[in-house]
């Protein structure tokens, strides 16, 4: 009989829950804006709930069923590959800006993912692509440009 891992499930929503909280507070530091004109501290805000949410329902959850078995062979190796993806990911946007940081954070978690590279190319600069529409172009919201100014 294999133990049971909901010790670590826990303690990892419970982080998981911190980091949101966290980012609630710093979210709030920007500006929210208006509803005609959102600030630069709306995406963060909405996403640090989501994020606290999704602690929350993991917590809730682990109390209600067994963890399967961990990830074997490939899928371990998708999960750290993604995992440290998305730990870089904040300094490549300061060095390599929104664009090239995102499409390489992208393109990268799909491959991870056993995406083929031409549709992980196409997600990867589709995403970036409508990002860019959404945030730069329609909210005004200026996105990190990184040293290489994109």
């Amino acid at each position: 009989m294999r133990p049971r891992r909901s010790g670590v499930a826990r303690l990892v929503a419970l982080l998981l829950l911190a980091t949101a909280a966290t980012f609630v507070a710093a979210s709030l530091q920007l500006s929210l804006g208006t509803t005609q004109k959102p600030g630069p501290g709306v995406v963060p805000l909405v996403s640090a709930v989501f994020l606290g949410l999704a602690a929350v329902t993991a917590l809730v959850g682990r109390r209600r069923a067994d963890e399967g078995e961990p990830p074997a062979g490939a899928a371990a190796r998708a999960v750290l590959v993604v995992a440290a993806l998305v730990l870089v990911y904040p300094a490549a946007l300061a060095w390599f800006g929104f664009s090239i940081a995102t499409v390489a954070l992208v393109w990268g978690a799909a491959r991870a993912l056993d995406l083929p590279a031409r549709p992980a190319g196409l997600l990867a600069v589709g995403t970036v692509g409508v990002s860019v529409l959404l945030f730069r172009v329609a909210l005004d919201v200026p996105l990190p440009t990184g040293l290489v100014g994109f």
